[in-house]
């Protein structure tokens, strides 16, 4: 991700994506539960417009991120129509362990060595 960790200010990084707001997300997860933290900032002033924190157990993952969407898309006043609206309230459980087998997954990938495939 260009912008992950980046050491510029909020309007310099707004300015060069031709945008107003920024929305930033951060997302923790742990054996039983995931939280996620969301803000929504202007690229003028600098400042928070929105912001709220989601907690959920790591079955309601999909949940959390129903959530999520649907509050975005209120505060910034976006129209959804029937057929989003409806997705966006559906829940289904996830396995627990899924998130935690993708995470590892990706762990062990970045520690591989990189190898070139034969054809």
């Amino acid at each position: 991700m260009k912008y992950k960790g980046a050491q510029r200010a909020l309007p310099e990084i707004a300015r060069e994506l031709s945008v107003d707001a920024i929305l930033e997300a951060r997302h923790c997860s742990w054996a039983t539960a995931c939280a996620s933290a969301c803000s929504w900032w202007s690229a003028r002033t600098d400042e928070t417009l929105w912001s709220d924190r989601y907690d959920r157990s790591l079955e309601d993952v999909l949940g959390l991120q129903s959530d999520v969407a649907g509050t975005v898309a209120r505060e910034i006043a976006i129209q959804l129509t029937p057929q989003e609206a409806t997705r966006l309230s559906q829940r289904r459980a996830v396995n627990a362990e899924a998130p935690r087998g993708v995470s590892e997954g990706s762990t062990t990938l970045r520690r591989q060595p990189h190898r070139k495939r034969s054809s």
